[in-house]
């Protein structure tokens, strides 16, 4: 059991050597989420943590920088990543991409 009293599988411990001195870009379009990453992801090493809530804001950003990886939220609400994804493999940016949906009640 975790904390919470849930019976959750327990979660592997992350390799923060993996996040060490990186810079890493965010795309995420849920504020609490993106707040929540800008604040974990340097207690984990990351150099530099810069968060984007669109992917028109990221893809300028890439124009100007080369991660050294990224998170990618999918679904953005009327469009997805997909176009932000390509834009890091023609850089040769690792990056990991989540997908959440909200289950109706």
């Amino acid at each position: 059991m975790c904390d919470t009293g849930c019976a959750c599988a327990p979660i592997a411990p992350v390799q923060t050597a993996f996040f060490a001195g990186k810079e890493i870009l965010v795309l995420e379009d849920q504020a609490l989420i993106a707040m929540g990453t800008e604040e974990t992801l340097p207690r984990l090493g990351a150099l530099e943590v810069r968060c984007y809530a669109n992917g028109r804001d990221a893809k300028t950003a890439l124009r100007a920088l080369t991660p050294d990886c990224a998170i990618l939220h999918f679904n953005l609400g009327d469009h997805t990543s997909a176009d932000v994804a390509d834009d890091l493999l023609a850089k040769g940016v690792r990056f990991a991409s989540r997908l959440a949906t909200a289950t109706p009640s």
